[in-house]
């Protein structure tokens, strides 16, 4: 008999890549259920039946996970939406009868600059509110009380994603065109990453194997790469990068702080400024649009946080968010530890089936086709971004 896969957040990275290796399998009857139709191109260029479910409504997960021997959530809710969207799915997974239950935590929960601790699962957990990690640890908790209460839980615990697409790599290369990406010392920082197809190769995998009580394991291409190792495996395809700096450790972490403060402001501001329901409500109430309007003309003499966040100035729109932060990729160079998958090599089976090596060349030729990198109309684009991030 086909096993039934519901996959939640069916249109993203992750759970884009974990359809299509699930129906090239042909061994599953996929049903990937999605928010909204806007990032489904992916999917819906392959003619399937997408499901559409909010997380917030009940009676539309009751409807999508019906029937479902397996359910996965590679969702990616707003910060406030985490808890009580992850509530509602285990709450209806548990009532459905679903047979495995697979949650991806993320190794932000073990905080901005975890302990040395942090190489295995069982370290303490450091992350801090209102920080990603934060709420990431709140799911896992729920997730964890779920599995005691019957629900069968995997929980995957992986660093930042690479591969094809990866938003993440496309920060990298921007900070890089940019000049604001220096390397902290001479880059020999730790940089777990995992690759796309390897996470999608253990969620696999967790549909048959590895523990069901909610305890994390991590997930990633199990290399020993440094931060000189990926830059170097980028600058290829960014000719046009300025020179890389190198800055001292105590330099980044000032530096860290000072963004941080810096942030927080802008972060609530993005946050209230991209809720739909709430765009929806001041575009159809004048008073709150006009509002809204002096609000924009008011951020372009603002502190430089609340400009970035409201899209004020001459250039952005309301809720446009900033360029790629600095720090975010600085922070990341500090965090010194290497996350190891002992635990998901025992319990799984678990073997990358990309090396870091095969994943940066995949995607430097992906990039090349994707971008049109090299091809006639190269120069004139990267003139033109110039132009744009410089003001010129």
């Amino acid at each position: 008999m086909t096993r039934r896969v519901a996959i939640f957040g069916a249109s993203g990275h992750v759970g884009g890549t974990l359809v299509e290796r699930l129906l090239s399998r042909g061994a599953y009857d996929v049903r990937p259920i999605i928010n909204t139709s806007g990032n489904a191109w992916r999917l819906a260029r392959r003619g399937i039946r997408l499901w559409q479910a909010n997380l917030a409504r009940r009676e539309q997960i009751r409807e999508a996970v019906a029937g479902c021997e397996i359910v996965v959530n590679c969702s990616f809710p707003p910060a406030e939406l985490m808890e009580p969207t992850i509530k509602n799915l285990t709450d209806e997974c548990l009532a459905a009868g679903v047979k495995r239950f697979i949650h991806l935590s993320s190794i932000a929960v073990y905080g901005e600059f975890p302990s040395p601790a942090a190489e295995y699962e069982s370290a303490t957990e450091r992350a801090k509110k209102p920080t990603y990690g934060y709420y990431k640890l709140r799911q896992d908790a729920i997730v964890e009380k779920a599995a005691r209460s019957g629900l069968p839980s995997v929980v995957l615990c992986p660093p930042n994603i690479t591969g094809l697409n990866s938003r993440y790599v496309f920060d990298i290369i921007d900070a890089l065109r940019r000049g604001t990406l220096p390397l902290v010392g001479d880059g020999s920082a730790p940089c777990v990453l995992v690759d796309v197809v390897n996470l999608a190769a253990a969620i696999e995998l967790a549909f048959e194997r590895g523990p069901v009580d909610g305890r994390r394991m991590f997930v990633n291409d199990d290399d020993r790469t440094n931060w000189r190792d990926v830059i170097d495996a980028l600058l290829p395809i960014v000719p046009d990068a300025p020179p890389i700096e190198s800055i001292g450790e105590e330099q980044a972490r000032r530096f860290v702080a000072s963004q941080r403060e810096g942030h927080s402001i802008a972060q609530a501001a993005r946050r209230i400024a991209g809720l739909a329901e709430l765009k929806r409500i001041v575009k159809q109430t004048p008073t709150l649009l006009r509002w809204a309007r002096r609000c924009k003309t008011w951020s372009k003499y603002g502190p430089k946080p609340i400009q970035r966040a409201l899209g004020g100035g001459t250039r952005g729109t309301l809720g446009t968010p900033p360029a790629p932060s600095l720090s975010r990729l600085v922070g990341h160079q500090l965090r010194g530890v290497r996350h190891r998958c002992d635990l998901a090599r025992r319990e799984l089976g678990y073997r990358p089936e990309v090396t870091f090596a095969d994943s940066m060349a995949t995607f430097r030729r992906w990039y090349e086709a994707y971008c049109g990198f090299g091809g006639d109309e190269w120069r004139l684009l990267s003139e033109l971004y110039r132009r744009a991030n410089s003001g010129g």
